[in-house]
Parts: C-alpha cells; structure tokens; sequence
C-alpha cells in the first residue's frame, strides 16, 4: 500500500473516475487550482510520479476496470460497431473514435503518454 496525502489520494481516484483524464481529475481533486494550464501542469507532475502511478495501478486493478475487466472493455471497444442507416437498412459499422478511446485510456491508466 503507498501512503500519499489525502489530496493525492483523491487524485489518484478521480484519475480513474476521469477515465485517465489528469487534468479533470486535478480540477477536482486540487480545487485551488484555477487555470487549465496549471491543471494540466500538475496532473503532468502527479502522474510522472513512482507513488502516484503505483497508486493508480493498485486502485484500478481492485476497481471494476481491473485488468481482467480492462480486457473484455477493450476487446468490446476494438470491435465497436455503431448503427448506421443506409438506404433505410441499418448496418453496423466500424466505429474508429471508440477504438482510439479505448487505446488511449488504457495508455493513460498506465501512465503513458499519448
């Protein structure tokens, strides 16, 4: 178990809740900062940190997003097909945003940089 202040903690659930989103998960957990900029300098910080990072990792893998679950939501999100209508058929089609999405969270829960 990693100790960080109440702050970090939080943001290191907000973080998951935010789906990877360090600077909404700063703008709550870190109410006085004020400007995106600083958010996004502070999340850039906060998640380049060993403690942080292992933190997030020991939320997400006992959270419903553990990996086990992780695979299964990616499996779903790189097969995503959205319905579409086509000369009055509806037909499902490859839905590229969601797989970028789904690529790009599991990237940022893992720290990375995308």
């Amino acid at each position: 178990m990693v100790f960080l202040s109440l702050k970090q903690e939080n943001f290191c659930r907000e973080f998951i809740k935010c789906k990877g989103n360090g600077t909404e998960a700063v703008r709550r957990a870190y109410p006085g900062i004020k400007t995106d900029n600083a958010r996004w300098q502070m999340a850039h910080k906060l998640v380049r940190n060993g403690k942080i990072r292992e933190r997030i990792r020991e939320i997400f893998d006992g959270s419903e997003l553990s990996i086990k679950n992780s695979i299964q939501y990616l499996k779903q999100g790189l097969e995503a097909k959205k319905p579409l209508l086509v000369n009055g058929k509806l037909v499902l089609v490859d839905d590229n945003r969601t797989r970028l999405e789904t690529v790009m969270l599991i990237y940022r829960l893992y720290g990375l940089d995308v």
